[in-house]
């Protein structure tokens, strides 16, 4: 009944009525799946249906080809992946035969590549099965010459995707969801049984194709990138082999295709980040150094071809690993700088851009911090141009490089920074090191005017909690006293009108900090002077019911460098630079045991009032407190008297 009213439906062109009689049956499949013996001939029997019909489907033929599809896969999800495998084994057989003469007859047209890439990945399940791999023991030549081959070879839109638009090309090709990626899984699937019978038949297929390019290479060159194909499909991943980077530097400097040296610099990006045991980098500085130079110029002379970000992630891995040498710097500097001189509309190519001046900028000053006044002079009209005309896209990279210049700079800083100030009081990160070099010229910019706006918006509070913590960790006390009882008023009034888990976290960690690094006398004193005994109602009220909010520690920093996270396609176009990062301080770090500290302190601090905190213990400690305190005491050798 159901192949009768598929083939009306389709003779008469209701090709909405097909989809829906398809998904009555992968539905009735479905609830009675244990049944298979009745309802699996009947799938069949629609598959087959409804493929004869394709190709007569006219401009409907795409509804048809993702409704044909869904009844193999309601097999492969229901009769596959359930414990039957010897029961379903004819079932299965009469689908794989009828999978394969579909794909031997599937044209190349884009139309049906949903159809292809399906059906090839239906039979890359079964290759791979232990129950089912068998049914291709004396069929590989076939498939590999009728069907693995004919989709691993370029088509004419594939060709006009290679030329027109090589960064679309190479994203399909590197995502691997294509005809040819997906051949290549299955070539993979029949060597899971079958590796010496496979690549018998490939490498025969591989003399045939190269033998073909070698007649008349202008013209058979797309046999060539299908052997090429073909290799890689069976390629062992061995991670002890090691490819010499000269070999990666001629397969770039030689080509002319967009494609082509966007995939050399994608090659040699990954070469510099493979690792030998015990994660030592397998290629250093001085690997790349005796061409370094050359590399460099190939690689600026490609940064022009459409924003190729595979070219500019590239210069800045490089750039990670090599030498650096004054005449480097003045090689990749000038590249760099007239590339971030025009906004493009790549985030990512921006991203990398940025991050290539960082890492450059310090790379060179660890080496030769002299260095420096080069930097200033070469990057500071463009960055102050940036601010100047707004571009917005590259304004939160200004700001973080104009920060690790000013990092780096000796003292006094120049008075062009300081002119620029005011620009920086825009909500970013980087205040920090302006505070470290300059904190007397950034106070008389009013930077507490800016946290007190910051702080009283809901969505910039932790922006805001960022500069004031930032303010007493790199200004002097006798800085920051005249200011502090305007810093306590605004926290306490917006606490009180706008209480939230951010501003209270804010006021934990800033009472905290400002008790480590200015003491105990003066946080008591400076919050008593915007109200008298207000420091008691605090600390009841708030410091210690809400320390339990601040639920992270320090992390400790790993011995060798993290790798820098990966910028996809879909990034924000704002990411933090990896190479201008904040190092983490810790204003705790000479504590290496905190219980310790706790218990020594205490015992000192009784030790100036006896028989004081003996009395305050027993009445205001729970038990089980106690008990743990009297514990910590006897391990650190301590007394409360």
């Amino acid at each position: 009944m159901l192949t009768s009213s598929l083939e009306k439906a389709a003779l008469a062109g209701h090709y909405a009525s097909v989809n829906g009689i398809l998904r009555m049956a992968n539905t009735i499949f479905n609830n009675f799946r244990h049944h298979e013996a009745g309802f699996a001939p009947l799938l069949q029997q629609l598959f087959l249906k409804t493929d004869s019909l394709i190709d007569s489907g006219g401009g409907s033929a795409a509804m048809l080809t993702h409704a044909s599809l869904g009844v193999p896969k309601a097999l492969l999800q229901n009769i596959f992946l359930h414990s039957r495998w010897v029961r379903a084994r004819g079932f299965v057989e009469g689908f794989a035969l009828a999978v394969c003469t579909l794909l031997r007859e599937v044209s190349k047209s884009p139309i049906r590549d949903q159809l292809a890439t399906r059906a090839i990945n239906f039979l890359t399940t079964v290759s791979t099965t232990s129950a089912h791999h068998a049914l291709f023991a004396n069929g590989i030549r076939d498939i590999c010459q009728s069907i693995v081959i004919p989709n691993l070879s370029l088509r004419e839109k594939d060709k006009q995707l290679f030329e027109m638009d090589f960064m679309e090309f190479i994203r399909r090709d590197m995502d691997g969801n294509t005809r040819r990626g997906i051949a290549c899984e299955l070539l993979k699937g029949l060597a899971t049984y079958y590796k010496p019978q496979v690549t018998q038949v490939v490498s025969h297929e591989i003399h045939k194709l190269l033998s073909s390019f070698a007649t008349n290479p202008a013209a058979q060159w797309e046999d060539k990138d299908c052997a090429i194909y073909l290799v890689l499909s069976l390629a062992t991943n061995n991670k002890g082999a090691h490819l010499p980077m000269p070999f990666a530097m001629q397969l770039f400097l030689g080509a002319e295709s967009n494609v082509v040296h966007s995939y050399a610099a994608i090659c040699i990006e990954k070469l510099l980040l493979l690792k030998d045991e015990g994660g030592r980098s397998r290629y250093v500085g001085s690997d790349i150094s005796p061409f370094l130079l050359q590399l460099m110029t190939s690689l600026f002379d490609r940064t022009e071809s459409e924003e190729n970000q595979y070219i500019i992630k590239c210069i800045m891995r490089v750039l990670g690993v090599a030498e650096i040498t004054r005449e480097v710097v003045d090689l990749c500097l000038g590249g760099l700088t007239t590339v971030f001189s025009q906004v493009v509309r790549n985030p990512t190519f921006n991203h990398y851009i940025f991050e290539s001046v960082a890492v450059l900028v310090r790379r060179a000053c660890e080496c030769d911090i002299s260095l420096i006044t080069e930097f200033d002079s070469s990057l500071f009209p463009r960055l102050k141009m940036i601010l100047a005309d707004d571009v917005r896209e590259f304004i939160p990279y200004a700001f973080q490089l104009l920060a690790q210049l000013v990092e780096l700079n000796i003292q006094p800083i120049s008075p062009d920074y300081m002119e620029m100030f005011l620009l920086l009081l825009a909500p970013n990160p980087n205040w920090w090191r302006i505070l470290q070099k300059a904190p007397h010229e950034v106070t008389q910019k009013n930077l507490l005017g800016v946290f007190d706006k910051l702080v009283k918006t809901p969505s910039t509070v932790e922006q805001g909690c960022y500069v004031l913590n930032t303010v007493i960790e790199y200004m002097e006390y006798g800085v920051i006293a005249p200011y502090m009882t305007f810093v306590w008023s605004s926290l306490f009034t917006n606490l009180q009108q706008k209480k939230s888990v951010e501003l209270q976290k804010c006021l934990v960690i800033f009472i905290s900090l400002f008790l480590v690094k200015h003491g105990p006398a003066n946080l008591v004193d400076t919050m008593n002077a915007v109200q008298r005994n207000i420091f008691i109602a605090i600390v009841d009220r708030f410091w210690i019911p809400d320390l339990k909010l601040i639920m992270g520690t320090m992390e400790e920093r790993a011995i060798d460098e993290p790798e820098m996270p990966e910028i996809s396609d879909n990034t924000a176009t704002f990411v933090n630079l990896y190479n201008v990062g904040r190092r983490q301080v810790d204003p705790l770090e000479d504590i290496t045991d905190p219980k310790q500290f706790f218990v020594t302190s205490l015992a000192m601090l009784s030790a100036s009032h006896p028989g004081r905190y003996p009395w305050v213990i027993r009445y205001n400690l729970e038990k089980a407190n106690q008990d743990a305190l009297i514990k910590l005491c006897t391990a650190y050798n301590c007394a409360i008297v």
